[in-house]
């Protein structure tokens, strides 16, 4: 990664030095007479800038290619735990006895049972007593 950072920064170096040459007011070029503020027309030749935005594209495109390969990699990782996390939840719901686990729902059906039980054993009571009481 750093190479690229490198390269990024070398074509930044060379697109100013374009800007600046090419602009309304732009220095003269450089000579072995006039060093400082000259233009080094040298630094952006077409070549050389075309030269570098390729090696950056091409190791974005490098790194984009890797980003979509680990990010398969992770929504699959992200399915497999979404399955064992479902699979968890239901067993924790069962031991906790939450709502909608089937504990709950043998329980409600006893309790059930059991009060229905309670009232046909007060009806025959009743039923025995007012068969006795009346006759």
């Amino acid at each position: 990664m750093p190479t690229s950072l490198e390269d990024l920064n070398s074509f930044n170096a060379q697109y100013q030095q374009y800007i600046k040459c090419n602009s309304s007011n732009s220095p003269p070029p450089c000579s072995s007479t006039v060093t400082t503020n000259c233009c080094d027309r040298s630094l952006y030749t077409t070549g050389n800038i075309r030269a570098t935005m390729a090696s950056i594209t091409d190791k974005q495109n490098n790194v984009f290619r890797d980003l979509d390969a680990s990010g398969n990699s992770m929504y699959s990782t992200f399915q497999s735990n979404e399955k064992i996390r479902a699979d968890l939840d239901k067993k924790l719901r069962e031991l906790y006895e939450l709502d909608g686990s089937s504990v709950n729902d043998f329980k409600s059906q006893y309790d059930s049972v059991m009060y229905i039980s309670i009232l046909f054993t007060i009806l025959a009571t009743l039923i025995l007593y007012f068969t006795f009481t009346q006759l």
